[in-house]
């Protein structure tokens, strides 16, 4: 089935975009880094002198200032194929030597795809009169262009003319490997029944089997399938010969295949990074012809990181194709379209620069950005699937992000399904929980359903729903479905459990919950996140962490502690990502203080957050060495030291720009919580607003006006703080370079709190000159009537402010 055919607009646009990305790096990113040549080569001198540990450290440096595929190609080819196998199968320096040959094979694979040559080569191949040895040699060449080559081995395929040719293309597309499995399912779908049949059998002929097949193979061996008897024999042969079993013998129908394919790249299990880096990141499609002409065979080029979400897209659309009604697959689907949608918006905020400062170009700063914007689209797919779909979406996240490594994956996925169910369930009305009773006031008695409202059947014994046996909620009992999002205020991920309170607050649920009390304590902590500077310190010595921690909290900053690398380093990569990282030199547990270094520069999450060596005072010159490039930090410094070794640290021009996203991002969460707050209605929910108090107040101190503006407004609307609240209130008021909307909201909740305690100062914003805007003298003759003046207060206000006696004045 052709994969535009049934992409979304969005999504198909996305891709017409994205496949001049291939291209754009290779032009914009200059020549070849004289220093990562260096490296190179001196690692392979290391090594030719038997010195493994120098030759694999060069290696790895090398990989850390992230070379591209062109840099790799020009760097093995200077060093000789020799060479390089030999490190390639050495114990010591295979893993850097490794990678760095997977660089140039993708840069080898792209200067492969000459039309011309490849058509050459293809001509000579199918060509009879050609010589044997001749013809292989040709055929280990087109093992090199890969995948390239069956758009032009295929048409031969359907040669009923010529059936020596026809075997020779069948041969040279068997002997192209794996790579051609991906084209050739593609084919599978082909008009021409002579096409379809060979794609098939070919399948089932590729040594080692390749199970990327089985699904569509399945579909098309079943009794209702539609394909032509020729076809759907071959199919069922290659469908036997990959599995090993024949197909009554099968427990899957080809519906079960396709939703553990679909699975299997959702999650990207340990073969689908490599299976996208084979593939080049290229999605196959077969043209849709217009009357007269031949189907064709092309492709699209995607980002890398994004092919296995976009093969997970593929497969959803083939099973929904095959089987509509198959609705444990719709979820899955809306978790694929998050999975999109998390991943992109993660790259806008880690792809500032490349390692050590090298300068992303301007095309693949342009091509994550413009692919953001395009992919906003996926959210119309998730609203779409409904309330209840959605819900089941966030359950089997937070699942997959229990028992998953790829925790901070799964966790993005259930943010951007939470915000997509505060709109599907405004009123929370399939959250667990009894509604309240609603009383009739003619009558006095509990009002009937309303219309439409069905009470629960009875179920009889022995026999099942479809959908729960599929794992689905049942149609007609809502209520309960919305259990994960309560089960999300819990999540081991403060994002998560941000996004959780912050669409119940907005949903103002009129029934009792499990986990009410959450709510308002999570939008307090989401409120206070655009505040200090959020550090991480590293130290295996209890001591030394409560004392650092100390001090470093009474300077005002924000500290996280772990007592061992690997608790330090999952802290690291989890939001809030942190501002400053500061590491003992000292560590031991599972890797030192360098290989924790390493592992969060091998992080997207963490490469650029800048790292302080924590170290004794007598150790100093001997950590200097040992930790070339880094600041030290001493567990003695002076309070005022320690400041200005954080700040030095968090401005410095390479790491700057990753520190401005993580303030970007903590004050996007104080916004979204203040806001939440302000949707709160505590006369018809179990939330209580009143205890955001303290957070409110301290968040008008030293934070935006896009914090403090909804901060302010929920002080008022709850009437909450009193003395305290208004005091807080009237500094903002009064700094005058405060924008005209703060200080109007400030006074708007001073009037609402307490007019009488604030009556001289809202007096006072009446009398403003004027060069005021209207709307704080508005804003403050409202708030001074809140107070339910006397008589004897509002003759001589009105006197004061006489509106004839100002325009006299002015």
């Amino acid at each position: 089935m052709s994969f535009l055919r049934r992409l979304s607009p969005v999504l198909a646009a996305t891709l017409s975009l994205v496949i001049l990305v291939a291209a754009a790096p290779v032009a914009a990113q200059g020549e070849p880094s004289e220093k990562i040549r260096r490296k190179i080569h001196a690692g392979i001198s290391y090594f030719e002198q038997g010195r493994y540990l120098e030759a694999k450290q060069l290696l790895d440096e090398a990989l850390s200032l992230d070379p591209t595929a062109k840099e790799a190609y020009r760097n093995v080819q200077e060093a000789g194929m020799k060479i390089w196998m030999q490190m390639m199968f050495s114990q010591e320096v295979a893993r850097p030597a490794d990678k760095i040959w997977r660089l140039y094979m993708r840069h080898r694979r792209r200067l492969t795809r000459n039309e011309e040559r490849i058509k050459a080569m293809v001509n000579r191949v199918v060509d009879p009169n050609v010589h044997e040895v001749v013809r292989w040699r040709l055929i280990h060449d087109l093992q090199d262009v890969g995948q390239f080559a069956v758009p032009y081995l295929a048409p031969h395929l359907m040669n009923q003319r010529d059936d020596e040719r026809r075997a020779l293309a069948r041969i040279a597309i068997e002997r192209l490997g794996s790579r051609a499995v991906l084209p050739l399912i593609e084919l599978l779908e082909h008009k021409n029944e002579l096409m379809a049949a060979n794609a098939a059998l070919i399948l089932g002929d590729i040594e080692p089997s390749d199970h990327r097949a089985l699904a569509r193979l399945r579909a098309m061996a079943e009794p209702e399938s539609q394909v032509p008897y020729q076809v759907r024999k071959h199919a069922i042969r290659s469908l036997e010969r990959i599995t090993g079993m024949i197909v009554d013998d099968l427990g899957m129908k080809a519906k079960d295949y396709y939703y553990h394919k679909i699975l299997r790249y959702y999650r990207e299990l340990p073969s689908v990074p490599l299976e996208a880096e084979e593939a080049d990141g290229v999605i196959w499609y077969l043209t849709k012809p217009e009357e007269g002409e031949t189907q064709q065979l092309k492709y699209y080029e995607v980002p890398i990181y994004a092919w296995n979400e976009l093969m997970a897209e593929q497969a959803c659309y083939d099973l929904f194709e095959l089987h509509p009604g198959f609705e444990i697959a719709v979820p899955l689907f809306v978790r694929t379209m998050a999975a999109m949608y998390a991943e992109v918006k993660d790259l806008v905020d880690v792809t500032v620069e490349r390692p050590a400062g090298r300068a992303l170009s301007e095309d693949e700063v342009a091509e994550v950005r413009d692919r953001d914007i395009l992919l906003r689209g996926a959210t119309w797919h998730i609203h779409a699937a409904g309330a209840r779909m959605v819900y089941f979406a966030i359950g089997e996240a937070l699942r997959e992000g229990r028992t998953s490594t790829n925790r901070d994956k799964y966790a993005g996925v259930a943010t951007v399904l939470i915000d997509a169910v505060k709109d599907l369930d405004p009123t929370g009305a399939m959250l667990p929980g009894d509604a309240p009773v609603m009383i009739d006031p003619e009558t006095g008695r509990a009002a009937p359903p309303e219309k439409g409202q069905k009470k629960k059947p009875k179920r009889k014994r022995g026999k099942e729903k479809t959908e729960v046996a599929a794992g689905l909620p049942p149609h007609d009992q809502p209520r309960g479905t919305g259990k994960p999002l309560i089960e999300a205020l819990s999540y081991d991920d403060r994002r998560v459990q941000y996004a959780a309170a912050i669409a119940l607050a907005h949903m103002n649920p009129p029934q009792e919950f499990d986990g009410a009390d959450q709510v308002v304590e999570l939008l307090n902590q989401a409120i206070g996140e655009s505040g200090p500077l959020q550090l991480l310190l590293i130290d295996e010595n209890a001591e030394v962490r409560n004392v650092m921690r100390s001090k470093l909290e009474t300077l005002g900053f924000t500290v996280t502690t772990a007592a061992e690398p690997r608790e330090g380093l999952n802290f690291a990569v989890r939001f809030p990502i942190k501002d400053l990282l500061i590491l003992s030199s000292a560590l031991s547990a599972g890797f030192d203080t360098l290989g924790l270094i390493k592992e969060l520069k091998d992080d997207a999450r963490s490469r650029y957050v800048p790292v302080v060596i924590l170290t004794d005072t007598d150790q100093f010159e001997r950590d200097r060495n040992r930790f070339p490039g880094q600041m030290l930090m001493a567990m003695d410094a002076a309070p005022e030291q320690l400041r200005r070794i954080v700040g030095k640290a968090t401005s410095w021009p390479r790491v700057r720009a990753l520190p401005v996203v993580n303030r970007l991002h903590a004050e996007e969460v104080s916004v979204a919580a203040a806001s939440a707050l302000l949707a709160i209605n505590p006369l018809l929910t179990h939330m209580t607003p009143a205890d955001a108090t303290k957070a409110l107040i301290a968040a008008l101190k030293n934070r935006s006006n896009a914090v403090r503006n909804p901060c302010a407004r929920a002080l008022g609307k709850f009437k909450l703080g009193g003395a305290e609240a208004i005091q807080a209130l009237t500094d903002v008021f009064n700094e005058k370079s405060n924008s005209l909307e703060l200080r109007a909201n400030c006074l708007e909740a001073i009037g609402r709190i307490d007019p009488v305690a604030g009556r001289d100062l809202l007096s006072r914003a009446v009398a403003e000159d004027e060069r005021e805007e209207y709307i704080i003298r508005f804003r403050g003759s409202e708030g001074f009537g809140r107070g339910n003046p006397t008589s004897l207060d509002i003759v001589p206000f009105i006197e004061q402010h006489r509106l004839q006696k100002k325009l006299k004045e002015e």
